[in-house]
């Protein structure tokens, strides 16, 4: 059968291209997706320009955001296992967009720092720069957390910390020097343990404890050696239920502290110039409103130079006003349509091959006599497909039974260790203030013997951490790192209470803001038996996710190759053969879908050549018949544009009789070049055509891009109406006065002398028709309206308004509008029954004029609310300092002279406090 040959073709196609997209989409690693919701947020970073930099997902993605919220970029750390792991720890970013990221390396188990680097990124995202470095080896005694704290930049510098104790140096970067200077070293007392250090002024730079301490730097005036006073504050002492730290703490205007205190959930502020006074910024529930599904705690939070705040939960961000009160809430970057687009065109396009597959293997065999060729493929096919998803769904066992077995050793370790710490000390630790007292110390030393040398493999990556149990509460207490926030809150999920109501040993694994860890959960019991805490053991499994998903993609693309290079090389012979018959139908079938453009291009010196050229004479027939009808339709669409056909409810001009008119409410605009008829007496026929249609060139289409129609061509101008919005017209008559600017430099480059138009934009019903008789047709546009608004035109150039707006357009939007305009209050026009109110609209005249208008805006309207009142003699001195202050201003003039006239003799019988022009 024919036909055969083309179900041939096309089912080898699907074969090739479903079964690549089916390895692909299993194996895409869509942790980078732009619309992936946040997960982990812990570090963020806000400008001035409200640019936003954020830490997510376990340190591994840095995202930034642009202002309206949207994504700029997004950048996920490239790992490799074997050399360690590498995580965004913390963010700074400067006013034009540059981030500073501070980068920690650990050992290939997660746990030790071996080196820490912090990089200056471009606002694109690319790396410019290593700003600071430096390498602590494979025996680093830093677990997790390196030296280097608090990133910060002021006026475009970067200022950070290095850290350990008891010395803290503060440097300080400059974008056009390399390498940081040191600033000067502050030398700690030992009973201070650094929680943060926040400030870069050295006058408000602060140092807080794990004891919820504040201290004040003190940098003597030349000296590199700083001390530190205090404390200023400490929390424990504020309130009996403050238990933990300050935790984020930021340096506000004047040198105030704002930090987090987790204890109440709020954001609170210090100023250490009266130190009894706590101020509450943040309260507990805007955290709930912003995250009332999942725990409200704050992660991180920022603050701009303008003190606006942005603030984040685990996997939200909100932006904050002044006050504190929520703006906006965001749960995943604003993604721009273009890319969603993309994204649905893959999912869809996926979709729809696979379904077509389904369908065509169905017609094949139940409709169709199949040649061998065919029946081979949708056979072997799934033959190639199965084994290699059975591979790739192995490697996923296999990482599974792991799992199940690091987790049971983990359960007994826990249980092993928890017996061995002794439950009585961690009564005598009662909050943050205890930190580093007998019993604590006591119970991190018990920690400390129990650590394992680095070189037993089987327990290297492992993490401690301790918490206590009192009161049916549960506080994070240490770990062995001493990055814990001492007495944290911590809520009590399903897995802690089994450990502390069932006394059970639990484990699981989980993915926080912290990184993806599997662990171990164990009672820890006093000498009398009463539970007393809980001990968690983990391994930090990052990287072993990571090497895991690299394998499985590096198969997956493996298998893609392999049935790409088989699928292809099964139908070379098949294509080859029937390739020219195959060519000749495409071009048949594109023909028969409208593409007329087609040419079949066959070389076979036959038959099959033969009715190819015939064919392509009857295409290019066909195109120049489809060509002459274009054109003629074209020229029609330019004597009737296609928009007015709409309006009257017709598809094309072909539909159009005599007769046809629709009524519908509309903004109708009159522009025109100023003086034309005195430029056109010095130029010779052929210049002032050439002069009308440059000029139409540069700003008839302007009517177009705010969705206007012009329904008649004037000497040099336009008039055009407007169906959707009335503001487009006025956007319209903005824009042209702006390119008026442009257009007299350039001619003003020339040698030309400038030009001047004016606009006049009023509002009302109009009726829209088809007119003549049944040999000629024309469209009209029938309405007292587009009479008033050509003499709303002429008068413009009177009262020296450049864009003339009458009040029934102003209502139609509202009343309100971002341009600059002034009232002019109620205007006689001559032939009208009526006074129309008229408004001045300046936003598009020259600098010059809009700043005296600007500046004489208040007192010119006054002005005319004193002469509609009848108060000729103070309205007249009130427009005198008008045209004192803008000699220019016409309509000040006009209502000057009228003002004087009827001060003088008195106003007319029957005013009614419009202004009238002689």
């Amino acid at each position: 059968m024919g036909n055969n040959k083309k179900y041939s073709w096309l089912t080898g196609l699907l074969i090739v291209f479903v079964g690549i997209g089916l390895l692909l989409a299993w194996n895409m690693d869509r942790s980078g997706k732009q619309d992936e919701p946040f997960q982990g947020i812990n570090s963020i970073a806000a400008n001035s320009q409200k640019d936003v930099v954020l830490i997510t997902d376990g340190h591994q993605k840095l995202t930034s955001l642009y202002p309206d919220r949207t994504l700029r970029y997004q950048q996920v750390l490239e790992q490799n296992p074997e050399e360690g792991l590498e995580n965004f720890t913390e963010v700074a970013i400067d006013e034009e967009g540059h981030a500073y990221v501070l980068i920690t390396k650990l050992d290939s188990f997660g746990l030790r720092t071996v080196s820490e680097r912090i990089v200056r990124m471009s606002p694109d995202g690319e790396i410019e720069q290593v700003v600071y470095e430096d390498s602590y080896g494979a025996n680093s005694p830093y677990k997790r957390i390196g030296k280097v704290r608090s990133l910060q930049v002021a006026k475009d510098r970067l200022y950070f910390y290095v850290y350990q104790h008891p010395e803290v140096i503060a440097y300080q970067f400059v974008p056009s020097d390399s390498p940081p200077t040191q600033l000067y070293q502050i030398q700690l007392p030992n009973e201070v343990y650094v929680n943060e250090i926040t400030g870069v002024d050295p006058r408000h730079t602060y140092v807080t404890t794990k004891r919820g301490e504040f201290f004040q730097v003190d940098v003597p005036q030349g000296s590199g050696e700083a001390q530190v006073k205090g404390p200023l504050y400490i929390h424990s002492e504020r309130s009996e239920t403050n238990r933990t730290v300050p935790d984020h703490v930021k340096v506000g205007p004047a040198g105030r502290l704002l930090f987090y205190n987790s204890d109440q959930n709020v954001i609170e502020r210090f100023d250490p110039a009266h130190p009894d006074e706590i101020a509450l910024i943040v309260p507990s529930k805007t955290f709930e409103q912003i995250n009332s599904s999942d725990s409200s705690a704050l992660t991180a939070f920022a603050v701009t130079p303008q003190y606006h705040i942005v603030v984040a939960t685990d996997s939200q961000l909100a932006f904050l006003d002044q006050q504190g009160n929520v703006m906006t809430k965001l749960t995943s970057p604003s993604v721009s349509e273009k890319d969603r687009l993309k994204e649905w065109t893959w999912w869809t396009g996926l979709g729809v091959a696979i379904l077509l597959f389904c369908v065509i293997q169905f017609l094949l065999f139940r409709l169709f006599r199949i040649p061998l060729i065919i029946k081979q493929t949708i056979v072997i096919a799934p033959l190639i497909v199965v084994p290699v998803f059975l591979q790739l769904e192995g490697t996923k066992l296999t990482f599974s039974f792991m799992e199940q077995e690091n987790q049971t050793d983990l359960r007994l370790q826990a249980y092993v260790i928890s017996t061995l710490i002794e439950g009585d000390k961690l009564d005598g630790i009662n909050g943050a203030i205890d930190y580093m007292n007998a019993d604590y110390q006591a119970v991190q030393a018990n920690l400390k013997k129990l650590e394992v040398p680095d070189d037993v493999n089987v327990n290297r990556g492992l993490y401690k951490t301790i918490y206590k149990y009192t009161d049916g509460e549960l506080f994070l207490m240490m770990d062995d790192n001493d990055s814990a926030e001492v007495f944290e809150n911590v809520a009590i999920d399903d897995e802690f209470r089994s450990v502390v109501m069932k006394r059970e040993i639990v484990s699981g694994k989980a993915q926080d803001r912290t990184g993806y860890w599997m662990y171990a959960m164990a009672p820890i019991y006093s000498s009398s038996g009463k539970l007393s805490g809980v001990l968690e053991l983990g391994r930090e499994m990052n990287g072993v996710r990571i090497q895991h998903n690299e394998m499985s993609r590096e198969l997956g693309r493996g298998a893609a190759l392999v049935w790409s290079i088989c699928a292809s090389l099964f139908f070379l012979f098949s294509w080859l053969t029937y390739r020219n018959i195959r060519n000749l139908q495409t071009n048949v079938s594109h023909m028969g879908k409208g593409d007329y453009s087609v040419v079949a291009r066959v070389r076979s010196m036959d038959e099959i050549q033969k009715l190819a050229e015939s064919f392509n004479q009857m295409a290019k027939r066909i195109r120049q018949y489809i060509s002459n009808i274009t054109r003629m339709s074209e020229a029609n669409n330019r004597f009737v544009p296609q928009q007015f056909i709409h309006f009257l409810g017709k598809e094309s001009i072909l539909d159009v009789e005599l007769g046809d008119q629709v009524e519908r409410e509309m903004a109708v605009m009159r522009m025109s070049l100023q003086s034309f008829h005195a430029i056109s007496h010095r130029l010779r026929p052929e210049t002032t055509f050439r002069v009308i249609n440059a000029f139409l060139k540069r700003f008839a289409p302007i009517v177009n891009e705010n969705q206007g129609m012009i329904t008649e061509y004037l000497d040099p101008g336009v008039l055009a109406v407007y169906s959707r919005e009335a503001k487009d017209a006025l956007d319209a008559a903005v824009q042209m006065r702006r390119t008026l600017a442009d257009y007299n430099e350039q001619r003003a480059e020339k040698g030309y002398d400038p030009i001047e138009l004016r606009v006049a934009l009023h509002h009302g019903p109009l009726m829209l028709g088809i007119i003549g008789e049944a040999t000629r047709l024309e469209a009209a546009i029938i309405s007292d309206h587009v009479r008033v608004v050509e003499k709303m035109e002429k008068m413009a150039e009177t009262l020296g308004a450049c864009i003339l707006m009458s009040d029934s357009l102003f209502a139609e939007m509202g009343e309100s509008t971002s341009y600059r305009y002034r009232d002019l209050g109620w205007v006689h026009i001559e032939g009208e029954a009526q006074p129309m109110h008229l408004y001045d609209v300046y936003e598009g005249d020259a600098d010059q004029i809009r700043t005296h208008k600007d500046e004489t805006k208040e007192l010119f309207e006054q002005a005319i609310v004193m002469y509609q009142n009848g108060r000729f003699h103070d309205a007249r001195s009130a427009f005198l300092s008008v045209i004192k202050q803008n000699r220019w201003d016409q309509a000040a003039r006009q209502y000057f002279y009228l003002c004087d006239e009827y001060a003088q003799k008195g106003a007319e019988q029957n005013w009614s406090g419009e202004l009238k022009i002689s």
